[in-house]
């Protein structure tokens, strides 16, 4: 009977974890995030599109990012992605942090993608 009252509470506890600070935003307590959700039309960015993307109208909403792809100190890549970053939503789709690995975290890496996140602040 106690351990049925503890899983309810339990659930209760978890319910009340995400609060709406107004609609479409919630916060997940302890870890100081704010997470808004994306909607509508997302596109993968890559080198062919920067010109059509910066140039050209569009339907595209916001834009998702491979983070290796930008993991350099400059260069033309970053270039555009500041400038398209000035227009658009960006999420950062990082492909070889290999948690699952048994090697160690590379200590390096992370700090490339945080400096990454914090230039470019994705959604």
């Amino acid at each position: 009977m106690q351990r049925r009252e503890s899983e309810g509470r339990r659930r209760r506890q978890v319910g009340r974890s995400r609060r709406r600070l107004r609609p479409g935003v919630l916060t997940a307590p302890g870890l100081g995030l704010i997470m808004k959700p994306l909607a509508g039309f997302g596109l993968g960015l890559r080198t062919a599109h920067y010109e059509a993307i910066l140039g050209e109208p569009h339907a595209i909403d916001w834009l998702e990012v491979i983070t290796e792809n930008y993991l350099v100190p400059g260069g033309k890549p970053l270039d555009y992605l500041e400038r398209v970053r000035e227009r658009f939503p960006l999420v950062m789709h990082g492909v070889s942090l290999s948690i699952g690995s048994t090697d160690p975290l590379d200590l390096e890496y992370l700090a490339a993608v945080k400096a990454l996140a914090a230039r470019i602040e994705p959604h």
